[in-house]
């Protein structure tokens, strides 16, 4: 009876050993990449290439002039702290949404990160689950950032309004707030 209650117990110990091990390679293997991304150089636009390839769409004009706007800014810094601009585009499908989200991306010379939350509803889905829980795991959006090797990309969070409960409301709080992220976001 308790012979083999812990020959079972040691096998479990040593495959959630195994697995503990494999986890922190992951993390480190993250860790390491993370690293990397952040110390990449990005190639800036100049402004005559920012407003040429945003043009190649038609409309978005209100949308074209805050981006521009904001690019300017961003070209000629000042002391006050980098904040990502976010955007909510609405509109029935085809009406371009995503190919001006493309386009900023190109614009801007920066990676285009596209997640769909259609039918998503675990709030975790893009910011991970913290390492003290049980399954803990990269969120959505750093996994895609860690995959284009990209700490600057563009994100279009398609299909917003498809995500179930909770994990809408906190998706849109966590990402969106400014007075609740601080001017960061924060893979858990």
């Amino acid at each position: 009876g308790s012979y083999r209650f812990l020959g079972r117990l040691e096998k479990e110990v040593k495959k959630m050993s195994q697995q503990s091990k494999q986890k922190h390679e992951q993390r480190m293997e993250a860790a390491e990449k993370l690293i990397k991304i952040y110390e990449k150089t990005y190639e800036r636009p100049t402004v005559d290439f920012f407003f040429e390839t945003l043009d190649e769409i038609e409309g978005y004009e209100e949308y074209k002039n805050i981006v521009g706007n904001y690019f300017v800014n961003l070209l000629n810094p000042t002391d006050v702290p980098f904040r990502p601009l976010s955007f909510i585009l609405v509109g029935p499908p085809g009406t371009g949404k995503s190919a001006i989200a493309k386009l900023t991306a190109k614009a801007s010379k920066r990676e285009f990160i596209s997640i769909s939350m259609n039918g998503i509803d675990e709030p975790t889905y893009l910011k991970g689950r913290e390492i003290a829980y049980g399954g803990a795991d990269q969120g959505k959006l750093l996994k895609e950032m860690l995959n284009k090797g990209s700490s600057q990309p563009i994100v279009l969070i398609d299909e917003l309004t498809r995500a179930k409960g909770k994990a809408l409301t906190d998706i849109i709080g966590t990402m969106t707030d400014p007075d609740q992220n601080a001017y960061s976001f924060e893979d858990d």
